[in-house]
This record gives C-alpha cells, sequence and structure tokens, in this order.
C-alpha cells in the first residue's frame, strides 16, 4: 500500500494503515490443527492443520448460515457461528 500511495500522490499525513498482523507472525495457526467449542452447545470440533474452521463445522454436520463461498467474506465471520477457538491442540 506503501507504493500505491507513493504513485498516487499521498502525503504521509493523510494515510492511515492498520494492519492485522506483523511482519514477524511466527508459526500461522493454520501450521497446526486446533479445537473450536461451540458456545451453545459446548461440542468440540477438531479443526486440522490446512482447514478452515467453516470447512470443520460443515463437515462434522452441523447446519449454518454462511456465504463466504459466494465471494463475500465480511458476514462468514466466526463470531456469527457463536464459538470459540480453544488453544492450538494437535488433532
Amino acid at each position: 500500500m506503501t507504493a500505491v500511495a507513493a504513485v498516487a500522490g499521498a502525503r504521509g499525513e493523510r494515510l492511515h494503515f492498520e494492519r492485522f498482523a506483523n511482519a514477524d507472525a511466527g508459526p500461522r495457526d493454520s501450521d497446526a490443527g486446533f479445537t473450536v467449542v461451540l458456545a451453545r452447545t459446548g461440542r468440540e470440533i477438531a479443526v486440522p492443520a490446512g482447514q478452515t474452521i467453516l470447512d470443520a463445522l460443515l463437515g462434522a454436520g452441523l447446519d449454518i448460515d454462511y456465504s463466504c463461498m459466494e465471494g463475500t467474506c465480511a458476514p462468514a465471520s466466526p463470531a456469527s457461528w457463536m464459538a470459540r477457538r480453544t488453544t492450538a491442540t494437535p488433532c
């Protein structure tokens, strides 16, 4: 984005950046499996390495609303599934 701003002639005082991960974030969460706990039922769903939470929930037979496979991601936030992620645990 810095390069785009420079080409556009934007000045520093007119720019605001928000980064959601630092440059050296260490191991990615997708490098290890983890477990999510469904808030309403307490059911635990294992999410293997490389799999999304959505795929794991669907694979477990849950009937949940989602639209992220339609090209829009905002409605499919983890908060809308009423689940919380536990610490990374082997699957």
